[in-house]
């Protein structure tokens, strides 16, 4: 688990946020724990939250980077380079 993100769940907690339009979880969870069976490439993925609408963001553990899981065609793509430059531009977003 990247520092980054256990030193974010640490001081700052999972949860709800902006208005509930995304959620954190309060660790790493499994792609198939969220969408049953999964398209062959997904076993390297961890996934952190989503935007109670179906979209997962999580990380690549073969390199760490932060992406984004697409439900509607089983995609997956690269987000972000941290949790930190994730999250920062996510709480922009939705602010």
């Amino acid at each position: 688990m990247p520092t980054d993100f256990a030193d974010f769940l640490t001081e700052i907690g999972a949860g709800s946020f902006a208005g509930n339009r995304y959620q954190l979880y309060d660790g790493l969870v499994g792609p198939d724990d969220v969408y049953g069976a999964v398209e062959d490439g997904f076993e390297t993925l961890a996934l952190f939250g989503d935007d109670l609408q179906g979209f997962n963001d999580g990380f690549d553990t073969q390199d760490w980077q932060v992406v984004e899981v697409d439900p509607t065609n089983a995609t997956f793509r690269a987000v972000a380079v941290s949790f930190e430059a994730f999250i920062r531009a996510k709480i922009a977003e939705l602010t």
